[in-house]
């Protein structure tokens, strides 16, 4: 809806189960953000440094939809952290 009144909109896919990322993407590039090992395109990407203890977050990348909308694409890999940030 904001896009369609010309406002840029940015999403970020938080949800450990993607959905959103699902409802954008198609099954390719689906795939392609999400190759086997590391993620460094997702939001799993932009956190990895904190979870290793390795540094500070990195710079998401912004998956483009059309011209005014943009995407932080999800990572199922979130619900493994979901779980640790609930113990501590």
């Amino acid at each position: 809806m904001f896009a369609e009144r010309g406002l840029n909109v940015a999403a970020a896919d938080l949800d450990p189960q993607a959905n959103l990322t699902s409802m954008f993407l198609d099954e390719d590039r689906f795939e392609e953000v999400w190759p086997k090992g590391k993620h460094p395109l997702t939001v799993q990407g932009v956190i990895d440094p904190i979870l290793r203890g390795m540094g500070d977050i990195q710079q998401p990348h912004v998956e483009n939809i059309d011209g005014r909308i943009g995407l932080i694409t999800g990572d199922l890999g979130l619900s493994g952290f979901e779980d640790k940030l609930s113990a501590s």
